[in-house]
């Protein structure tokens, strides 16, 4: 039993008068003789009376709230306010004046996310807790491990009114669940489980609560991304049914098993006869496509549900069901006050929503139908509408749709959206529509309509726009001078209206005039008119195409588009952006040199001038940025992506809006076009030597003609302190991003498709720091590294020694050690080969040490590096054109065991100096093909195919002929 005096040191603030008893009763072993004795206790406790209400007054004074209570408690430093602020609650004082300190009602107290605080400081805090406390959000710090039998002891003794309980993140497993579940359930009115894997036994113990009528009191019940399964769903859904429940809210959102057939397995329970309160149901982001959906329809269709008040299905997947049917026409159908009678809130903002123009009018139709239940709000995504439609939505024949998504991708976008905004600019009341998403095809028409609506004060409840221009073939025309001049006018409509909800604004194929409305965009943002906006994006025309080197992908905020003639859209994910060659430029080999090459017009290097010409367009990013800079009240933005010619000579006030403090929560940041100059590139690296970038997941950067204008970049990033610790996916990078890859833990994906990294002798001995300190990103899918070529040869020891010497070798993200033209010690081998624990390249697959000066002695030493680390994914090893003689290469053979490499698939020997060509080449060639065959007589190389280049090809072990050849 724990005992609060034996944990009252731990507390800063403890209260002296708990260790007093009133005045005349005796504590043991205090002195009572006298009345002096008397008078100095009454004394004390007067002094912790005025104490007290002086505490009182001044936690009364600060405007004491249970958030503030909550973040007080999170920190170790200011636990002791938490403790002391929620004793003073507890003891409901009164001041002087009478007054007492009371937390608003309901009181939630929040104490997830803590850091640095015992179990048994949060024991006394919970202890203590005020009266009117309804509700906890706990952390694994206070129920799990060495935790858990304070948590129960509390449970215990826990206060009657305090009956709603949720668990955050990974606070509760299922080590604890059969334990906490029998205390809890009895007697609380909320239980909500929310991000905690715990599988279906980690829940099973629910399920017999629920089961065994241990749960009665449960009128809240959410069961929300816990890695539920068909078996735990089937097992809960039994129990509800063994034993009806009086639950009012139920959510299972976040559970895929939904879309897995599980639906099947609910909808039985979802009826009066095993939930006969339930009032709201949620069902959000469970992956269910149309079919699932259809399920859902027909439960309440059926009249199954009579006291439902909220139904939401928002953020599934929405796709075709069977037979390439929608569900918008199920649910037209099941909205009739028979059915549903207490329905009031509805949403169906699914990702995809294949309902035909028929089901659309299905849908509608009921909406305005005498039959309708009392929807108050109705949330829908539409794909498909008639022109009448349109209308008939703008004209508020539906005042129950409060949330409107409309996402057009039919030739006929432009004349829906015209008959739409013809209906918004007219109309004499403002729009029911509390939230529109739009994404459509555009041209200038609609555009200038729309700047019109926006002039007008009409678009107040627009959140998302994205609008993408048409494809046009080659040269200007008038429709493109239309569609500039639509876009521009639209957005200067953004410097004179406010748009308190806009969150993301996403504009495609602008053509010319992408730096005017990045431009207007910076003005709104200075003058506070888009004070929500999340997410920034414009793209030029060939960006959009795929011609300017690459289209940026979807992440947080994005949105997936499909392609079509109306302009749609590309085909986004969360990854980084897919490149393509092109204006963008990209670093190509030379030759067998491997040299760099940059294609096209990617950078602002041209010859040996730094910089290149600017055509002023980046102007338009210092104008942005400025509105950031400058602005009282800027935008939290999320992500930032723009692609047009000139934008890369802003750069450097994107480092500066970072230095001010202005892009906190910027997190995706994606800049593509030419301009890119060195004082642009220095501001930003400022500002990632500050600490500034640590936020960002996804850095999308502006390629540089000859590959090295990021390198006080990456500089920065290396040497900083934290680097970019959150950074997932790196595109658009150039020679020199080796530098910064110690500094990116959490790195993904790099951006070319081979995932290359081209290193010169700086490079090379940073990425081998991070190999010898085990710091390279653990999480990159795969990174190949290639050497930069040039006149002088790089020396590779420095990483060679790295993996002899690091404790784990070299990282499993490496599957390419491409060293061609490299130089490679002897005893570096060595060492490497006499390193301990062995293993040190399990994942290598190729490597490449061609034309690297090996000799026979370097040989024989790489042949002892393979026994010792066996390198079992080795499929590819290049060891031509050096200086290599044929009793080397019997050496070579003769020394590998039959275990190393076992998969080795390609071995390169032939074309070493002085043997080329030549009588000297097939005698060569000759002696080294009986070699190899008696070494697969020995057992060795089982898994060899190829092992030279023939003028006919690759000669292979069985003597046939490929037709492929490796250069």
């Amino acid at each position: 039993m724990l005992e609060q005096s034996q944990e009252s040191g731990d507390i800063s603030c403890t209260m002296s008068e708990n260790r007093k008893a009133p005045s005349g009763i005796s504590l043991p072993g205090e002195n009572t003789a006298g009345d002096a004795s008397v008078q100095k206790e009454e004394t004390e406790m007067d002094v912790n009376r005025e104490r007290d209400e002086s505490l009182c007054l001044l936690f009364q004074r600060v405007g004491l709230t249970s958030q503030i209570l909550s973040q007080l408690c999170k920190e170790r430093d200011s636990f002791g306010a938490a403790w002391f602020s929620s004793y003073l609650c507890a003891k409901n004082l009164n001041d002087s004046l009478g007054r007492r300190l009371i937390l608003e009602t309901p009181c939630v107290i929040d104490i997830s996310g803590t850091s640095g605080i015992s179990d048994k400081k949060f024991y006394l805090f919970l202890d203590r807790l005020p009266p009117n406390v309804e509700e906890v959000v706990l952390d694994g710090a206070v129920v799990k491990g060495e935790a858990l039998p304070r948590f129960l002891l509390f449970l215990e003794k826990r206060p009657a009114q305090l009956k709603k309980f949720t668990f955050a993140k990974d606070s509760i497993g299922p080590e604890e669940t059969p334990r906490v579940f029998p205390v809890l359930l009895p007697s609380i009115e909320s239980l909500c489980l929310k991000d905690t894997n715990l599988g279906s036994k980690g829940l099973r113990p629910l399920s017999e609560c629920i089961k065994g009528g241990k749960a009665s009191s449960l009128l809240t019940l959410k069961v929300e991304n816990v890695g539920l399964n068909l078996v735990g769903l089937n097992t809960l859904s039994c129990a509800i049914k063994e034993n009806p429940q009086q639950i009012e809210t139920l959510s299972l959102s976040e559970n895929t098993c939904l879309a897995d057939g599980g639906v099947r397995v609910l909808c039985p329970v979802l009826s009066a006869a095993c939930l006969p309160r339930l009032r709201v149901l949620l069902l959000r982001s469970c992956g269910m496509n149309a079919f699932d959906l259809e399920a859902i329809a027909q439960v309440l269709g059926k009249g199954d549900l009579p006291l439902v008040e909220i139904v939401d299905l928002g953020g599934n997947l929405g796709g075709e069901g069977r037979g390439g049917r929608g569900f918008l026409g199920s649910f037209g159908k099941a909205l009739r006050a028979s059915a549903v009678p207490s329905l009031k809130h509805l949403n169906l903002v699914t990702e995809e929503c294949p309902a035909s123009a028929a089901e659309v009018e299905v849908f509608l139709k009921a909406l305005d139908s005498a039959e309708m239940p009392p929807l108050e709000k109705v949330e829908i995504l539409l794909h498909n509408l008639r022109i009448e439609q349109a209308r008939a939505l703008w004209g508020g024949k539906y005042p129950s749709i409060r949330t409107l998504c409309l996402r057009l991708g039919g030739d006929t976008d432009s004349e829906v959206l015209l008959g739409f905004l013809s209906e918004l600019v007219k109309a004499k009341e403002k729009p029911q529509f509390e939230i529109f998403d739009l994404e459509s095809g555009v041209d200038g028409k609609v555009l200038m309509l729309m700047g019109e609506a926006f002039r007008a004060g009409r678009f107040g409840f627009v959140r998302k726009l994205k609008l993408v221009g048409p494809r046009s073939g080659p040269g200007p025309n008038s429709g493109e001078v239309e569609l500039s001049g639509g876009y521009v006018g639209l957005s200067s409509a953004l410097s004179v209206t406010t748009l308190p909800h806009l969150s993301e604004l996403i504009l495609k194929k602008v053509n010319t005039s992408g730096k005017e409305i990045v431009g207007f965009v910076g003005e709104a943002v200075k003058g506070g008119h888009v004070p929500g906006l999340r997410v920034f994006e414009v793209s030029g025309l060939r960006d959009a195409e795929g011609e300017g080197g690459g289209v940026d992908s979807e992440g947080e905020g994005g949105s997936v588009e499909s392609e079509g003639e109306g302009g749609g859209v590309d085909s986004e994910g969360e990854g980084g952006s897919v490149e393509s060659e092109g204006e963008g430029g990209s670093v190509e080999s030379e030759g067998e040199g491997g040299g760099v090459e940059s294609e096209g017009k990617g950078g602002g290097v041209d010859g040996e001038e730094e910089g290149g010409s600017v055509d002023g367009d980046g102007t338009c990013l210092e104008s942005l940025m400025k509105g950031f800079i400058e602005g009282a009240d800027v935008p939290p933005l999320e992500r930032l992506s723009l692609s047009f010619d000139g934008i890369a000579a802003g750069v450097g006030w994107v480092g500066s809006a970072f230095t001010a403090g202005k892009l906190g929560k910027l997190s995706f940041l994606s800049l593509r076009g030419e301009g890119l100059t060195v004082e642009a590139v220095a501001r930003l690296a400022e500002a990632a030597r500050g600490g500034w970038l640590v936020n960002l997941t996804h850095l999308c950067l502006p390629r540089s003609q000859g590959g090295f204008m990021w390198g006080e970049l990456m500089r920065a990033i290396g040497g900083s302190d934290e680097g970019l610790p959150n950074l997932k996916h790196l595109s658009g990078y150039d020679i020199t991003v080796a530098l910064a890859l110690r500094k990116l833990p959490a790195l993904e994906k790099l951006g070319s498709e081979s995932s290359e990294v081209w290193v010169n002798e700086e490079g090379l001995n940073s990425l081998a720091e991070g190999v010898r300190r085990g710091e390279l990103p653990s999480r990159l899918e795969k990174l190949n590294i290639r050497l930069l070529g040039g006149a002088e040869a790089i020396n590779v020891d420095p990483l060679i020694a790295a993996i002899a010497e690091s404790e784990k070798g070299l990282p499993p993200c490496v599957r390419r050690l491409n060293l061609r033209q490299g130089r490679v010690g002897e005893e570096v081998l060595a060492a490497l080969a006499a390193s301990e624990g062995g293993g040190k390249l399990p994942d290598l697959e190729e490597l490449l040490l061609d034309d690297a000066d090996l000799d026979d002695g370097r040989l024989q030493r790489l042949a002892e590096v393979f026994n010792v680390h066996e390198c079992p994914k080795l499929a590819k090893l290049d060891l031509r054109y050096n200086r290599i003689s044929i009793e080397g290469v019997s050496a070579f053979l003769k020394t590998l065991l039959p275990t190393s490499p076992p998969n080795l698939c390609v071995l390169l020997l032939d074309s070493q100096d002085g043997v080329e060509f030549g009588e000297e080449a097939c005698t060569f060639n000759d002696a080294y093909g009986n070699m190899v065959r008696g070494a697969e007589r020995e057992g060795k190389l089982p898994s060899l195919e190829r092992f030279y280049l023939s003028d006919d090809g690759w000669t292979v072990g069985d003597e046939e002929e490929s037709e492929e050849s490796d250069a």
